[in-house]
């Protein structure tokens, strides 16, 4: 085995929060779908519990309902720019993804809608496994044994489909549950929480190589932890005076969504600088119109044609250091608005009273 390297385990955090903190992002949507999302009937009247994106637009962002804060994104719409500004900004932490501003930006508002709003007009691209991708380079560079992990990453489609036999569960599913391992000191019980989230039997029995992850993964973390102190001590504040501590899932949880978004960052800061990927339909609009979206981006459907993309993006993250796997990936879950859209009268609003946020 290697001898261990803790350097190549150290985050080095950016004072300024990286290329996408601060930055202010169009995101292009017809009006009229935003209206006609409203009109529907199709936004749920709850947030769903579970959802980190949708704690946020509640708890932290005070948004009463998912209506209430689709209505506000809507008052942020400019009709010259045919879009959303919409800034993002990291964790008071400065480690980790950034958000958009108030939660009002495509990527916190429920993927259904989401999708909905831009059916037809973006691409969507993502990392392939990414968290655990991420995990097995930073690993095998430490000199840190990760059989369990390289086996799960190089197994992953059909580990996947036993999962959703053996659990009777859907993909997405199957997925929250690999996901729940990152973010659980305790990571058994963090998979039997998962599993009564999603109302998956219980005494089915555990692949082995969901034991093997479970055996190797307290081992990783541990060498992780020890190479970024202060993150852990970030972590472990995070869990102050909370009633069950989860300090060590909390820091592994950050640890690996830094790591990913340094990477979609630098992905998304040299496509703006290096191509047209990001230029918004009308010229005279100087934002970079396209979307982050934590392991990915999406960008719009007309500025890919003829691009290899996944291929630019493959490569750029191959020169970073992280030669993981994009894929130009299909959006679910779109609903029909169809019958909305012609009830809805095209809106004219001055920008001056759209922008007045509640």
């Amino acid at each position: 085995m290697e001898e261990m390297n803790n350097n190549t385990l150290t985050i080095i955090l950016p004072s300024t929060g990286g290329y996408l903190n601060g930055i202010k992002m169009l995101e292009y949507v017809p009006k009229n779908r935003i209206k006609a999302v409203l009109k529907s009937g199709i936004i749920p009247d709850m947030y769903e519990a579970g959802s980190y994106n949708e704690f946020q637009a509640h708890t932290c962002n005070g948004w009463d309902n998912p209506t209430k804060q689709i209505e506000n994104y809507l008052k942020r719409y400019s009709n010259e720019k045919e879009g959303v500004i919409v800034e993002y900004k990291k964790p008071k932490s400065n480690i980790g993804r950034v958000f958009p501003l108030k939660s009002l930006g495509l990527t916190t508002i429920k993927r259904e809608i989401r999708n909905t709003l831009i059916d037809g007009l973006y691409k969507d691209f993502d990392i392939e496994n990414a968290q655990f991708d991420i995990l097995r380079i930073d690993c095998e560079r430490a000199g840190i044994p990760c059989n369990a992990v390289k086996a799960y990453c190089g197994h992953r489609g059909e580990w996947m489909a036993d999962l959703i036999d053996r659990f009777q569960i859907g993909r997405k599913q199957a997925k929250r549950l690999m996901l729940s391992m990152t973010f659980s000191s305790e990571i058994t019980l963090g998979w039997v929480n998962w599993l009564r989230r999603i109302k998956a039997p219980l005494d089915s029995q555990k692949p082995i190589w969901v034991l093997e992850l479970e055996a190797e993964l307290p081992t990783i973390i541990d060498s992780i932890r020890k190479a970024n102190p202060k993150m852990y001590e970030t972590a472990s504040a995070k869990n102050k005076g909370k009633s069950r501590e989860n300090k060590l899932g909390t820091f592994f949880s950050m640890y690996l969504q830094e790591r990913e978004y340094q990477l979609v960052a630098h992905c998304v800061k040299t496509l703006i600088e290096t191509t047209k990927l990001y230029t918004h339909p009308n010229p005279r609009v100087k934002e970079p119109t396209g979307i982050y979206e934590f392991d990915g981006t999406k960008i719009l459907l007309q500025n890919c044609e003829g691009m290899d993309v996944v291929g630019l993006l493959n490569t750029i993250s191959a020169n970073f250091g992280y030669p993981v796997r994009w894929a130009d990936k299909e959006m679910e879950d779109i609903k029909d608005i169809s019958v909305a859209l012609e009830q809805v009268e095209d809106d004219l609003t001055p920008d001056e009273e759209l922008l007045k946020v509640l």
